[in-house]
């Protein structure tokens, strides 16, 4: 027996939030605004001082009186505006300042100047203090806030630009929305949550805060592109009016980036080199297939799991393990009598020889035992209290702050100290001893508790205490719902840096649901537990490119869906989209049907296809991770980003591109057998060629293309101009780097073509051996003439041997077109 949490633990006052109560104080009408003076300019930077423009208003707090402009031209394309109180004390500090460990930030390059930039800031006095961004070369204005007061209080700060008509924005993560361009009238609030109930609310805040947007604007036949990034981490809101744009913190600073663009990629890429880092070389076995649900008993079912995929010949990189693995929800324990550490040493070592991996889940919620039952002893948290780790339960406080998750009454360490670092580093270091996971799955990592304050403060006794609500899978938790025309359908067929420590010299793989600017720089994403509905499936896309626009190109979501049952044709239908997303994992709840891909015929078949086009497109995915690591940029695209002159595509988000080649377009409803999308490009010449016949397809510009798609295939295409290298697929990404190579080459109008490939060990933190390969169609073109001219010639051998000295590597290639535009079969040819 286990004592329960009241329900009436979980509640809070009920607050009507601003934007929805008419009685609100409206700032802009209230307050007076600042004005500046003490100007100074530098070569790169404008300074000033404001102050108070007339009686404070009060509305939400206490009006700053004296505030600070700092305006510096970081470089060519990046301008940074920042406005903060005149007079900070330590004791505030944090309140304003957001420091550069908890987010990175830009600063000036060495001989920029303001006459140089692309970007130009203006202000004015009149009426109060008032400033805009503009493009140098056309006047054009990106931020606007004439006619505007800013308002500066200690618990609230707003700033208004005026925006063009039909604005166009994207981004603004992390919200479940229905579209990815973002409505002209719309909320998005950043404050972390773990909604209990159901983790996928839709137009609501959830667990990650990347308070940046770019925006597109086309004039006759082109467009440039800009990105804006508020950097601030406290609970925020962004107001979208069809003339306007509110930006509201409740703390913090004023601390603006305006990237120039002009085209999205390049607004994307100078963010992340500028301020919040690339994203992470991921190992390379991260972009193998992940298999995990809730509800894996023990060691034996993990191996039955394991079985079935090779039994079902569908590739399998890793397994990983929800909560089932932890003794009572426990973290850095292990159930002993499921889950027992020499029976998992044994799974383990198999696991390792087979080129597979396991990750399990880690919360950063430590258990706090019952202080008066000797038995319910728990070593990490001794450990951690031994070197005061753990955060207070508020100021003036000793004592922790005891909340409730999933094995009752918890404490978090307080990352802030060195000493939880070192605290969280041991523990990973000993847990591995152990058992050798290779990752970490970083669940419920903003905070949550599920009590109102300090809950468990006086009441430990109660310890392990449940939570107050049923958890899937208990009595009355069983899930009977399933996705829309299942009636129908069901008729076919019944980190942390301590990874660091524990991997020395290696890159970690650590997978986190709660985000913030720079966590691309360490960490991938997911999407969390997404319910099996085709819609959610759908909204997946302007998510997944939404946290390309946040620097976070490692994302997946739970494949075929978390809460509720999924059916074999919502499942068919989303192991082929995730496929084409970098993290491909299937994930499901315990308290619902079984969904790993082999479990129905026609899943097993569509998966065992499409997850062969994957493994092909293994090293161009690699690639485009080393270009977006070295360079800044994205991995998944909007169509918008590599057409970015076609106004057309503003609003396309049934259908994406992996980086600059490749071409998906789903079937995101039930009961279809053909996808529709657009063909980008087609009026400038742009070819694309079906990816498995390599035929080309002949669109119309603007045209929405049927395309057919039984059920076991998803259409993908290949844009002319590409050479893309593959390997022939094995079972694992490891066994697939051992395969030959192949080069795929798609010839546009002019008969070119070329592409790029980057090689390394797949898991160096610092490889020591890379190589970086250029294919272009002029070299490929010679070896077509040798191949042609001299297969009786006896230096035929000779000449193909000169040719890969050349290229460093023997290849097996394909041409789908000649120069001359004929059609003809692919070659093969096999080179010593």
């Amino acid at each position: 027996p286990t004592a329960t949490l009241p329900s009436s633990l979980n509640l809070a006052p009920s607050v009507t939030p601003n934007v929805l109560d008419p009685k609100a104080p409206d700032a802009q009408k209230l307050c007076p605004g600042y004005t500046a003076s003490n100007i100074a300019k530098g070569d790169a930077s404008i300074t000033a001082d404001l102050t108070l423009a007339g009686t404070g208003c009060n509305a939400y707090g206490n009006d700053i009186i004296d505030l600070v402009l700092e305006v510096n031209y970081q470089n060519a394309t990046r301008l940074n505006v920042k406005i903060y109180p005149k007079y900070i004390v330590p004791s505030n500090r944090s309140l304003y300042i957001l420091d550069d460990s908890l987010s990175p930030s830009g600063c000036t390059v060495a001989g920029s100047k303001a006459e140089d930039s692309e970007l130009v800031f203006e202000w004015s006095n009149e009426p109060s203090f008032q400033f805009r961004v503009s493009r140098a070369k056309t006047s054009e204005v990106l931020f606007d806030t004439f006619g505007k007061v800013i308002v500066f209080e200690d618990q609230f700060l707003e700033v208004v630009t005026s925006m063009v008509p039909n604005y166009n924005i994207y981004g603004l993560p992390e919200a479940i929305r229905g579209s990815f361009r973002l409505p002209n009238d719309y909320t998005q609030t950043f404050w972390n949550q773990y909604n209990e109930m159901n983790d996928q609310p839709i137009d609501a805040n959830m667990h990650s805060v990347h308070p940046v947007y770019l925006e597109t604007r086309y004039d006759h036949g082109t467009s440039k592109s800009h990105a804006v990034y508020g950097r601030n981490l406290h609970g925020q809101e962004w107001v979208m009016r069809p003339d306007s744009l509110v930006y509201r913190t409740i703390g913090g600073s004023i601390d603006f980036y305006f990237f120039s663009g002009p085209t999205p990629q390049e607004a994307l890429a100078q963010q992340q080199l500028g301020v919040i880092k690339t994203p992470a070389m991921q190992p390379y076995w991260a972009l193998g297939f992940h298999q995990v649900r809730w509800g894996y008993q023990n060691w034996t079912v993990l191996q039955s799991i394991i079985d079935g995929y090779a039994d079902a010949n569908i590739q399998l990189e890793a397994i990983w393990n929800d909560l089932d693995y932890l003794f009572q929800y426990r973290i850095f324990t292990h159930d002993n009598n499921t889950y027992a550490v020499p029976e998992g040493q044994a799974f383990l070592e198999k696991l390792h020889a087979n080129g597979q991996y396991w990750m399990p889940i880690l919360d950063p919620n430590v258990y706090i035992p019952d202080p008066t039952n000797r038995s319910d002893d728990v070593t990490p948290y001794d450990r951690g209290n031994e070197l005061g780790v753990y955060i207070r339960r508020g100021e003036d406080h000793e004592d922790y702050y005891i909340g409730d998750q999933w094995p009752g009454f918890s404490v978090w360490p307080d990352f802030l100290l060195q000493s939880s670092q070192d605290f969280w580093t041991q523990e990973m270091i000993k847990y591995h001893s152990e058992l050798a996971f290779d990752g970490w799955w970083l669940d419920i990592s903003d905070l949550s508790s599920w009590c109102t304050g300090s809950c468990g403060s006086g009441r430990l006794e109660l310890n392990p205490v449940h939570v107050p609500f049923s958890l899937p899978g208990e009595p009355g938790q069983i899930s009977y719902d399933y996705p829309e025309a299942f009636d129908i359908t069901n008729a076919t067929e019944a980190a942390y840096n301590s990874l660091l420590a524990v991997f020395p010299g290696k890159r970690p793989f650590l997978l986190a649901r709660s985000t913030s600017p720079g966590s691309g720089s360490l960490a991938g994403h997911w999407g969390g537990d997404t319910n099996s509905r085709w819609g959610n499936m759908y909204m997946t896309i302007p998510q997944a490119l939404t946290f390309s626009i946040a620097g976070v190109p490692f994302f997946g979501v739970e494949t075929c869906g978390f809460n509720g049952n999924t059916d074999m044709e919502l499942c068919t239908r989303w192991m082929q989209l995730s496929a084409f997303f970098p993290l491909y994992r299937n994930h499901n709840s315990r308290n619902t049907i079984a969904q790993e891909a082999f479990r129905w015929a026609e899943t097993a078949e569509s998966t065992r296809r499409v997850m062969h086009v994957r493994f092909q497109l293994l090293a161009y995915w690699y690639t485009l991770f080393w270009k977006a690591h070295v360079q800044g940029g994205t991995v998944l695209r909007a169509l918008a980003w590599n057409f970015p002159d076609e106004e057309m595509l503003k609003s396309v988000d049934n259908q994406f591109m992996v980086g600059g080649s490749i071409l998906v377009t789903p079937v995101l409803a039930p009961l279809l057998r053909e996808a529709r999308g657009v063909f980008p490009g087609v009026a400038a010449g742009t070819r694309w060629y079906d990816w498995y016949s390599l035929s080309e397809v002949h669109a119309q510009v603007g045209q929405n293309v049927s395309l057919p798609a039984e059920l076991v295939h998803i259409p993908v295409h290949v844009r002319g101009g590409s050479i893309i290298a593959s390997q022939m697929p094995g079972n694992t990404t490891k066994m697939t780097r051992r395969n030959e190579w192949e080069l795929l080459v798609a010839l546009d109008n002019d008969g070119e073509a070329e592409g790029e490939l980057y090689l390394d060990d797949g898991v160096s933190l610092e490889p020591e051996d890379t190589k970086v390969i250029k294919v272009c169609s002029a070299t490929l073109r010679l070896w077509d003439i040798w191949l042609t001219c001299c297969s009786c010639c006896s230096r035929t051998r000779h000449s193909r041997r000169r040719l890969w000295e050349l290229l460093l590597t023997p290849i097996r290639w394909q041409i789908s077109r000649l120069r001359d535009g004929r059609e003809r079969r692919a070659q093969m040819f096999t080179l010593p």
